[in-house]
């Protein structure tokens, strides 16, 4: 996962004013931290990444996102990186599965 990305779901967390409890908290900073170096393929914006993208994963990130907008529409802007995020896990999934 690109460092930037992690760091702008943090400062849109901040800013947003949403709150979680403390504990779902860290396990998604250490979970964001693992996700930065590992080998989890996430997709540039320049449209020369290599990487497949399944229809499938635009799909179901595509209700994660939706559903969390609809449960409370004030995390409108995290929702944008954690909808990357979890599009990452997906394709990343489908694209084990589908070798």
């Amino acid at each position: 996962m690109p460092i930037p990305a992690a760091g702008c779901l943090a400062a849109t967390y901040v800013l947003c004013g949403v709150e979680v409890p403390q504990f779902v908290l860290v396990v998604c900073m250490i979970g964001v931290g693992f996700l930065m170096v590992s080998e989890v393929q996430y997709p540039d914006f320049k449209g020369k990444t290599a990487i497949y993208i399944n229809k499938l994963s635009i799909v179901l990130t595509a209700i994660f996102v939706i559903a969390c907008l609809v449960y409370d529409w004030h995390t409108w802007a995290v929702m944008i990186f954690a909808g990357y995020v979890v599009f990452g896990l997906v394709n990343g999934a489908l694209n084990i599965v589908r070798k």
